[in-house]
């Protein structure tokens, strides 16, 4: 999200990884950091590995794997950002802010039926070959919880724009939540407005427009 934010004037803050990170683009101002705990992170390492899936993990630093393989070079391609390939032993120990497990659709759906190691983390499929671990409390309407509390800001006069299931709870929290129409349908639910069906790269644009004349913002 980082390279995308610095190209687009008139951004200041940055949430990422989940809802896990909220900071100033520069990371000079961090507000919230919701980590793993490393024995959390070594239990889903080494339940991807028995399991047969491709794995990928956020951290403080980087975006590290234990494996290189295809299904990482097409993460890389998707997220436009490198992945390092780092000792499995290292990875526990690295800050680590959320797990992704890559493989094709069918897999994916099927990781949802592997036990976590612990009640104190949350599995979702975020999309179509990304099944995704992280800690219960970091999810996208805390994060922005907390950066409207930073700006002096309640709920009723913050709007998300959101289209995918880990986006349902920022779209909750807001005084004004907009669900992309192509989006997954909890997330149209969850939402106070929902644009039209429209191509997925100009959505946001839509929505934008959509929130202008909803409100007559001139």
């Amino acid at each position: 999200m980082r390279q995308y934010c610095d190209r687009i004037p008139g951004i200041e803050w940055l949430i990422s990884s989940q809802g896990a990170w909220v900071s100033n683009l520069d990371k000079s101002v961090v507000l919230y950091e919701g980590y793993m705990s490393p024995k959390h992170v070594a239990a889903l390492l080494e339940s991807g590995r028995i399991h047969n899936y491709s794995i990928l993990v956020y951290t403080r630093d980087a975006i590290v794997t234990p494996h290189r393989d295809d299904w990482i070079e097409f993460y890389e391609g998707l997220a436009n950002n490198r992945v390092v390939e780092t000792p499995a032993s290292e990875i526990p120990n690295l800050h680590s802010y959320k797990m992704v497990w890559l493989e094709d659709e069918a897999r994916i759906q099927d990781a949802a039926c592997i036990p976590l190691p612990s009640d104190e983390l949350l599995g979702m499929q975020t999309q179509p070959n990304l099944y995704e671990f992280m800690p219960l409390t970091t999810n996208k309407g805390y994060a922005v919880s907390v950066l409207a509390k930073h700006k002096g800001l309640d709920a009723e006069q913050v709007i998300t724009l959101g289209d995918a299931i880990n986006d349902v709870s920022m779209l909750e929290w807001a005084g004004c939540g907009i669900a992309m129409g192509h989006g997954a349908q909890v997330a149209k639910d969850a939402a106070r407005i929902v644009t039209p069906p429209a191509d997925p790269s100009e959505a946001f644009a839509a929505g934008i427009d959509l929130l202008f004349r909803t409100f007559n913002i001139p």
